[in-house]
């Protein structure tokens, strides 16, 4: 099963928020969601849009994780 390069993961967690920024941007256009099924999800997404294997995506993971901690962590 493949998934998208820059998917918003839950990690398991059935509520939250996601909060969004501009950083110096000329514009700030408020985000569209729509929940859908993972059965229909092909309908919403581009076939351009680019996807990853299970192994990729949770090597991104993990470099964002790491990123994040250097970050962080001082």
């Amino acid at each position: 099963m493949s998934t998208f390069q820059n998917w918003l993961d839950t990690t398991g967690a059935t509520q939250g928020c996601i909060t969004y920024r501009w950083n110096q941007a000329k514009k700030s256009p408020v985000p569209k969601l729509t929940l859908v099924s993972f059965e229909t999800l092909n309908d919403f997404i581009s076939s351009s849009d680019k996807r990853v294997t299970a192994t990729e995506r949770n090597e991104l993971l993990r470099h964002r994780r790491r990123a994040a901690l250097k970050r962080f962590l001082r």
